[in-house]
């Protein structure tokens, strides 16, 4: 009881040395509980993905075996702060970090099942048809990409609204910007979005006979921008 007087009597900055040692108590407390939550997380989803047949559940077992350090050390380090009496400066930093650090993870969690799905979806497409197996490739590809994007995209705006800057002016500055670039790469957007249409439609395969214009061969190649044809003199065409 003697030091917890001495501590009691100790002040610092408007905050008595207990509300430090609490404080202290709370970060190391909450980095142990943060940890062992995730050990019985991580070997109850080893238990189930034994039972399954299904490998979704090892693309939720890479999600919380790669959480980083700084995850721990922040989270802990936000909870406990908030204990404290600390400058305004101080808790807008530590806002920040902490708000940096959980939309980090929070991406990367839906970026890993974006691509799950993605893959899942792509592979199931080729095994119906394994012609279409490389184009299958080149649209998963594709698709993970974009997903990405669009995701940090997200992530930085609301990242930037939790932090009091007015997302308004950037959304359309991004949107201006958005329009130039569309303009600027509209020949290659309108062939990407051709070879989506072909994907999906599959309005002719690998093998098949077709005429286009004054050209009629056999497709041997489907790609992202162009189509690959062998015609009867045995000329290869390439059409967009």
């Amino acid at each position: 009881m003697d030091w917890m007087n001495y501590l009691s009597q100790f002040s610092l900055a408007g905050n008595s040395g207990l509300d430090y040692a609490m404080a202290l108590a709370w970060f190391v407390g909450l980095l142990i509980l943060l940890k062992l939550f995730l050990v019985i997380i991580v070997a109850r989803l080893k238990k189930l993905a034994q039972k399954t047949k299904t490998d979704f559940d090892d693309v939720l077992i890479d999600i919380f075996v790669h959480l980083k350090p700084p995850f721990y050390l922040l989270v802990a380090l936000f909870f406990s702060v908030k204990t404290l009496i600390m400058p305004d400066i101080v808790n807008k930093v530590i806002d920040v970090l902490f708000i940096a650090i959980v939309i980090y993870e929070v991406i990367r969690a839906i970026e890993k099942i974006g691509n799950y799905l993605i893959k899942f979806y792509f592979a199931k497409q080729a095994e119906k048809d394994k012609e279409v197996d490389r184009h299958s490739q080149a649209m998963a590809s594709i698709f993970m990409t974009i997903v990405k994007v669009v995701l940090w995209v997200v992530g930085v705006t609301v990242a930037l609204a939790n932090m009091g800057v007015n997302v308004t002016s950037v959304v359309a500055s991004l949107g201006i910007g958005g329009i130039a670039i569309a303009l600027a790469l509209q020949n290659i957007l309108s062939d990407l979005f051709s070879s989506f249409s072909l994907y999906l439609d599959k309005p002719f395969g690998v093998g098949d006979f077709i005429v286009v214009g004054d050209s009629k061969g056999t497709v041997e190649k489907i790609g992202m921008k162009t189509t690959r044809i062998r015609s009867i003199g045995g000329e290869q065409l390439i059409v967009s």
